[in-house]
Formats: structure tokens, sequence, C-alpha cells
């Protein structure tokens, strides 16, 4: 007979009343060939995941668990070798080789402080990279059972902030009660555990795989492991946002200083570091373009330049507009070389005039003199100024303004567009005086007009305008 502490209690004793072994004797000499090489090769390669193991340890007796192949064996298994655990010598013909009622230490389990006698298994240590979605292994339960006992095989998950029970499955559940004394080996279904770990990536967990002999005096129960597989997160791509489309006023004929943003892009894989690169014309050049927030001198006019953000593995890009306007009209200043003309003796007289431009966005070469005209509030012939014609350039200003564009040129020297204009010293002998208005428009380089006038004063009498 043997005397079980109940689940769940501590172990205090284990009492053993059957031939063989007992739990205070030594086990016997260890035959495994469960090395760490030999357990990566048995659990898969570096594309399952059997790279990332960075330990094990063997539990309970060494004879418990082997590396083993099909053709050693003759287990039922996915791959050409896999890992046998068995609560008794862990080969083909366990009632043959095994010895009875060989007592774990203290004679419980470690975790769960159960009665169990003859606790084989192994602990992977297994450090998953900072991608790791899930950690999966393959099982098989084998039963070499005469009395129908329920011989749990156990796996817990030792994670940095503790352990917890993940799987459980025995005899019983497998197979069934056989109640015959010795049967031949009964392999049950492949099993595949499949854990989420995305919670501890990053960082090293524990698979701890445990078979027990819970009460039957003969030893009768295994489990094959293979094709352990660390599952990777999918990278997902970067989203690219280059940022809203600006429109901004120039401040010079270069255009206008503008910062751009890309903070807004981001990366579904949150240990992802993004990285920025910033391009577009060549005329564009910016202070930093892997900064997400460069600034660069852009051009009147619209420009396009293109962000694209890069995680450890994809790219995307995103495209802003960035639109520099000018819509302020040009700087005109208008001055004539004489205010008034006397005394008013019919003479034709030269007038120079000077049209002064400038603008912030224009280069000055920009800059066009649209049009110079004169007009005049009296008409060339009238009563008391004398019988003369062509009184403005030789045309008449009162019936429609006379154009004189013609005779302007632009002085780099004084920036300024420069001429003369013909006018007669004459006025209506009736009237209040003669007045000729000079008036000039300038356009920029992007159509802004701007219009200034200027007079030229024929008094009616001395000391008049």
């Amino acid at each position: 007979m043997r005397l079980l502490i109940a689940p769940g209690a501590a172990c205090l004793m284990t009492v053993a009343m059957s031939a063989g072994l007992y739990a205070q004797d030594p086990p016997p000499e260890s035959g495994s060939d469960l090395t760490f090489e030999a357990l990566q090769a048995a659990l898969g390669n570096s594309v399952s995941g059997a790279d990332f193991i960075v330990g094990h340890a063997a539990l309970g007796d060494p004879l418990q668990s082997l590396v083993a192949t099909s053709a050693e064996h003759g287990f039922p298994t996915e791959g050409e070798s896999y890992v046998v655990l068995s609560n008794g010598v862990a080969t083909v013909f366990p009632a043959e080789d095994s010895f009875f009622d060989y007592g774990a230490p203290d004679g419980c389990d470690p975790f769960y402080k159960t009665g169990l006698y003859d606790i084989g298994g192994v602990a992977i240590d297994v450090a998953l990279p900072p991608q790791a979605a899930s950690l999966s292994v393959d099982y098989k339960y084998w039963s070499w059972d005469c009395c129908g006992d329920q011989d749990p095989f156990r796996i817990y998950l030792v994670t940095p902030g503790g352990t917890s029970l993940v799987e459980q499955d025995d005899a019983v559940q497998e197979f069934g009660i056989i109640s015959d004394q010795l049967h031949d080996l009964n392999f049950g279904s492949l099993h595949t555990l499949t854990l989420n770990v995305a919670a501890w990536k990053g960082q090293t967990v524990t698979l701890r795989f445990e078979i027990a002999d819970s009460v039957g005096p003969t030893l009768d129960s295994g489990v094959l492991l293979d094709n352990l597989f660390v599952g990777l997160k999918t990278n997902e791509p970067p989203v690219a946002n280059a940022g809203a489309d600006q429109t901004v006023d120039c401040t010079s004929s270069a255009g206008a200083a503008v910062t751009l943003d890309g903070t807004a892009s981001s990366d579904p894989n949150e240990n992802d570091v993004l990285t920025y690169l910033w391009s577009g014309p060549d005329t564009v050049v910016f202070d930093d373009p892997t900064s997400p927030t460069p600034t660069a001198t852009f051009p009147i006019g619209v420009t396009s330049v293109t962000l694209t953000v890069s995680d450890s593995a994809e790219t995307a890009s995103d495209t802003v507009d960035v639109v520099v306007i000018d819509d302020v009209p040009p700087f005109v200043r208008i001055a004539a070389s004489l205010g008034n003309l006397w005394p008013p003796n019919q003479r034709l007289e030269v007038i120079g005039v000077s049209v002064l431009a400038s603008d912030d966005c224009s280069e000055p070469d920009s800059l066009q003199l649209q049009s110079v005209l004169v007009s005049s509030n009296e008409p060339d012939d009238s009563t008391g100024d004398g019988s003369f014609a062509g009184d403005v350039a030789g045309a008449d200003g009162f019936s429609a303004p006379v154009d004189v564009t013609s005779d302007f040129a632009w002085n780099p020297l004084t920036a300024s567009f420069e001429g003369s204009v013909d006018l007669r010293a004459e006025r209506k002998g009736n009237g209040a005086g003669r007045t000729y208005t000079i008036t000039a428009t300038v356009t920029d380089g992007f159509d802004n007009a701007t219009s200034v006038t200027t007079t030229v004063v024929v008094p009616h009498s001395r000391g008049k305008k």
C-alpha cells in the first residue's frame, strides 16, 4: 500500500510498502543522453525556434528522460528525433527495464505539492525574441497501463512573474481504463499546445514538462515531445503621415522657410523604431532630412516633397504639397522733375519722370512697367490758350490718356523706370489752370499690380498751382 497526501496539501511524508526501491534510496545510474545539443536537435531548428532554447534541466531521475529517434525506439513521431519522458525508465519497454516505486525527492510534486512517485521530465528555458507572439510544442501520450491509473502529464509555464499550469492530460483521458495486466504500448493522438507569450517577449520563460506515476506499482506512462516552435508576430508596415498641405506667404525672392511635420507617422508594431527621410526637388534643401520636423526654404509656387518612414523591415511614404504664394503688390513711387509749368507760353517742356519699384518676393528684373499714361483736364485747343495741338507728347491728353510707356527704361542703379514726356505750358484763359496727370502701373513677377500718379500743373496765374 501507499499513503498519499491529498492534492493541494503540503507533502509531509510518503510511505511505500511494495518491493523495489524507495524514496530514500539513491536513483539508478544515469543513462540519459539529454544534452543541450541533443535537445535542440530533437525539438527543431532555427525555423521552428529551437535556437531560442538557452538552457535545460532534467527533472527526476536521469533515466526518466532521453533523446531518441524513430529508428532507435520505434515510437511514432513527427520528426527524426524527439524527447522521451517517462515515469519509469524512458525506453520502449518500460516494464522490462524499469524499477518500481522510486519516489521523487520528498515524495511530492514540487509545484502542486501533490504526493506523486517517479516524477520525470525536463525544464526548457526559452529566450523569447522581441517579436515573439506564441510558443508551441507537440506532444504524444503513450501508456503501458495495466490498472487504469491516472498518471498525469503536466506542463507549467514559468514566467518572470510566476508559474502556472497550462496543460494536463492522463492515461484514462487518452485511452480509457484498461483492466488487463500488461498490454503493448498504446499511443495517443498528437497534441499541440500553443501559448500566447506576447506579454513576455524579449524575456526568458521556462516550459516545465512532468510525467508522474501517481498510484500504480508499475511504471506505465510517458510522453513524447517534438517541434518546439516560437511564433513571431508578423511585421506590419508603418504608416507615413507627412502632415497637411501648407500654403504660406513668401518672405523673399527665394520663397519662404517652412517647417514640415511628420510626427503623426506611426507603426503598429510597438517595439519598432521609425526612421524618417524627406526628399524633394534639388531646389529644396532640408536642414535635417532625417528629422520628423525638418525646415527648408521652398520656392514660390507648388512644391511636392515625400516623407519615407521605415521600421525594422518595411517602409511607407506620404507626399505633402507646400504652396508659397506672393499676393502682395510691389512697392512703387513716382516723381516728376517739375511740378508746375510757368509761364504759360505754349512751349513744350521735357518733363523727366522716375518710377521707383521694388518687391520683397521678386527679383528686380522680373518687375514690369505695364504702362505710363498721361492725361489732361483741358482740351488742347480751347478758349484763350492759343491754337496749338499735341499738348501731351504730340497728342491730345484730354480726349484719351496718352501712352508714353515706350519712352521709359529700367535703370538698375536707381532701381527705377526712367523716361520723359513732352507737356505744353498752356491753359485756358478763363479756367482755373491745367493739370496733367501721369499714371504708372508696375507688376511683379506674379502679376500683382500697383498704380501710382503724379501731376504737373500749369497755373492760371503766377503764384497759383
